[in-house]
């Protein structure tokens, strides 16, 4: 049996991203209006994006079990591709602060989410899903903070609305 190139698998799975990305948005009960505080407050989230991905680098890089997924065989860290994985991240969540959970969006999603499985990762990139649940804590923590800071004594039903559309 022949094997799959990564980009195979990837898009194996892309064709029914869309309905799976539905299916897991009424598992969650994720609603309209979560979507629509999300985007309400798309640009002060954004506004926080470097700080956010920079403490879950830092984060990241005091374990020794996450560190070690950026270190050379010297053991230092691979400053170019930390940067490149935390450019990424920022991709991410911006795209995903624009609250537009379309087709393109599902297909994003379940491209980056195949990329951070065991089984469909390259393993020179793969990091275990645990980290990765981690990580989405992580940040819909920090995401909650900002949304505090910024919202609560200016508009606190849309930081309460946000903050539950990002934890749906």
């Amino acid at each position: 049996m022949t094997e799959l190139t990564t980009q195979e698998r990837f898009k194996r799975g892309a064709a029914d991203a869309g309905r799976y990305f539905d299916f897991m948005a009424q598992f969650v009960d994720f609603q309209p209006e979560h979507a629509e505080a999300i985007r309400a407050t798309r640009f002060i989230v954004e506004k926080h994006i470097p700080a956010i991905v920079a403490d879950f680098y830092a984060q990241l890089l005091s374990f020794p079990a996450t560190r070690k997924h950026f270190q050379r065989k010297d053991g230092s860290i691979d400053q170019d591709y930390l940067r490149l994985r935390m450019q990424h991240q920022a991709t991410f969540w911006r795209r995903t602060a624009s609250a537009v959970f379309d087709e393109d969006y599902a297909r994003f999603v379940d491209y980056v989410g195949r990329a951070h499985t065991s089984q469909g990762a390259d393993a020179s990139i793969y990091i275990p899903e645990r980290y990765v649940m981690g990580m989405v804590g992580f940040v819909q923590q920090r995401i909650g903070q900002a949304l505090d800071a910024e919202l609560h004594s200016v508009d606190p039903d849309l930081a309460f609305r946000a903050m539950r559309g990002w934890n749906a």
